[in-house]
């Protein structure tokens, strides 16, 4: 369980304001992975390709930007549906996904 901090709220009644502080309280975790916080980046289908993909998530990485999942967009296959990589734009789409960049994201 996490712990909240207790907040201070400001209330304004007709010029006047109190303080009151919440008491700490225990949350349940999220239902889902803490990554769904983070960023999540694509490139149109027209840029996307494994080297420019890595090199994206890479410029978030190296400004100390979390990201969560790169979305690799309808663009990666060699037809609508088909679930072939595009081995011009994806040449080795297994490589892609476990390259230090996108390992180290969250």
């Amino acid at each position: 369980m996490s712990l909240i901090l207790p907040l201070v709220v400001f209330i304004t009644v007709t010029g006047a304001y109190s303080e009151y502080v919440v008491p700490p309280t225990r949350l349940r975790p999220a239902p889902y992975p803490e990554w769904a916080h983070y960023h999540w980046v694509w490139l149109s289908n027209d840029r996307a390709s494994q080297a420019s993909m890595t090199q994206y998530a890479q410029q978030y990485l190296d400004h100390g930007i979390k990201v969560g999942a790169v979305d690799i967009d309808s663009g990666w296959s060699t037809g609508f549906n088909n679930f072939i990589f595009d081995a011009e734009k994806y040449p080795n789409a297994t490589t892609m996904v476990t390259t230090p960049v996108m390992c180290l994201l969250h």
